[in-house]
């Protein structure tokens, strides 16, 4: 009796707990591993959940803005040079930094870059099989601003040069399925300075663009006095047809101005709709050289499915003659570029003024939050369609300028 009792006080207390709960101590172990993973899961969709609510916040800045279709962060650097005498172009991915961390268990990423050449849609010089081929950089293990400085060559006569783009996309390798997208950036070679010199930038990776969309859309314009400018959208030739039910529309705005208009979905089921609908803007002469128009097509059956889109900039336009004319369309849903110059003061400003708002009363929680080994945390809010962006660095809790 007296040495059974030794025997238990050797045992392990963990082991003697898992004997009288009657669990081996593996499955005390594997419960505990999945209490722990249950935590972190919780834990980041809380994060994300206020991440969400920090870009509502700001998404008021501009009405304009329209939701990324992901999730979106972080920049790429990438060296370019056209070797004339060999007729190479060398593409050089040196890194990446602040990208999203697709693994919620260790907060970090496996990013890597694929590297791919494309014409732009106005060549008249099609790229052969040996120049369509996909490059690929080493997988990054375990970090969001990996370091690659890979070099990739490809065979580009001078005559390709002026319509050649780079197509340079981050992924996250996953070994248990389908590899995450991180972001893109598609990089024209002839805006480059790069005929037998290197031209080295940073470049804000954007949503995927999708590059099958294309075709173009014609408009009339007329201005009556005293500040009406009128929109006539006349039709559409060449836009994707996915199926035998589309039935695509025009949604039409001016940012700044209260309208929406949107024109009846064309029952024709055809890529060349005609609408002839016309709609009126209250829009003083004096401020159409700072306004543009925003047109953009979606499909009625398959909730607004988008179509393509296109931007017409009224600076050169005449009031007294008015216009007539087709514009291109293409995804623009990552663009970064566009902003009314007559509300761009305003929302700098008032970027400037929330970003002081939430440091100093330390909101959200999620940011300002003192957290043991939080480490860095970098925080960025862009709204696309106002061209801004803002970056808080927090460590450890403390806001870093």
């Amino acid at each position: 009796m007296g040495s059974g009792f030794s025997r238990d006080n050797n045992v392990r207390p963990e082991t003697r707990m898992s004997v009288i709960s009657g669990l081996s101590s593996k499955e005390v172990d594997d419960d505990e591993t999945l209490h722990e993973d249950e935590k972190r899961l919780e834990k980041h969709e809380a994060y994300l959940e206020n991440m969400y609510l920090l870009k509502r916040m700001f998404k008021q800045l501009d009405p304009a803005v329209m939701k990324t279709t992901t999730d979106v962060q972080g920049d790429i650097k990438v060296s370019v040079k056209y070797v004339s005498d060999k007729s190479l172009l060398l593409v050089k991915v040196i890194a990446a930094q602040d990208l999203i961390a697709k693994d919620i268990r260790g907060h970090t990423s496996d990013p890597y870059v694929k590297v791919l050449l494309l014409m732009h849609r106005d060549a008249t010089i099609e790229l052969t099989e040996e120049q369509k081929g996909m490059k690929c950089t080493s997988v990054a293990k375990n970090t969001r601003n990996p370091i690659f400085n890979e070099i990739f060559t490809f065979p580009v006569t001078s005559e390709q040069i002026n319509f050649l783009q780079l197509r340079c996309s981050v992924w996250s390798f996953d070994a248990l399925g389908k590899d995450d997208f991180m972001g893109e950036r598609i990089i024209s070679v002839a805006d480059l300075s790069c005929y037998d010199v290197v031209a080295s930038n940073w470049y804000e990776l954007l949503p995927e663009v999708d590059l099958t969309i294309g075709g173009n859309v014609g408009i009339k314009l007329n201005y009556k006095l005293p500040q009406t400018l009128n929109v006539i959208i006349e039709g559409a030739k060449g836009i994707r047809i996915d199926n035998d039910d589309v039935e695509p529309f025009v949604r039409v705005y001016i940012p700044g101005v209260p309208y929406v208009y949107k024109t009846w979905p064309c029952k024709e089921r055809t890529g060349s709709p005609e609408w002839n609908e016309s709609f009126d803007f209250p829009v003083p002469k004096e401020e159409l050289n700072s306004r543009y128009i925003v047109l953009i097509v979606a499909d009625a059956n398959e909730t607004d499915s988008y179509l393509g889109e296109c931007h017409i900039d009224l600076d050169n336009f005449q009031f007294d003659q008015g216009f007539e004319g087709v514009f291109p369309l293409s995804d623009m849903r990552g663009n970064v570029a566009v902003r009314s110059r007559w509300t761009r003061n305003a929302i700098t400003q008032e970027f400037q003024e929330a970003m002081v708002a939430h440091a100093m009363y330390k909101k959200p929680n999620m940011v300002f939050a003192r957290v043991r080994g939080a480490g860095n945390q970098a925080i960025s809010i862009r709204v696309p369609k106002a061209g801004a962006q803002s970056r808080l660095r927090v460590v450890n809790g403390v806001l870093v300028r």
